[in-house]
């Protein structure tokens, strides 16, 4: 069963969107049941997919989602911050 998902993503600048793109463009060619496009417009990353069955939209799905955590981490500054609560065994 084909299926087709399109999903929006906001970015605060359109350089952070458009370095995301370039970031994410990579995945487009690895995929063999699913057609993939990467895009942005102003600020936003416009993401498409179309896979042949469920199984290859969701491993799709979740590549994606998973590359974009790791950008937003990268933006946020919170890749590689450990938070540990020192404080809270303290006497």
């Amino acid at each position: 069963m084909k299926s087709k998902c399109n999903i929006e993503f906001y970015f605060s600048s359109a350089s952070s969107a458009k370095a995301a793109c370039d970031a994410l463009k990579q995945e487009e060619d690895f995929k063999k049941r699913v057609d993939s496009k990467v895009e942005v417009k102003g600020s936003t990353l416009l993401l498409s997919v179309i896979a042949d069955d469920t199984t290859s939209m969701r491993a799709t799905l979740n590549s994606y989602l998973r590359s974009l955590q790791v950008i937003e981490g990268i933006n946020t500054g919170a890749v590689g911050n450990k938070n540990t609560n020192d404080d809270v065994n303290k006497d």
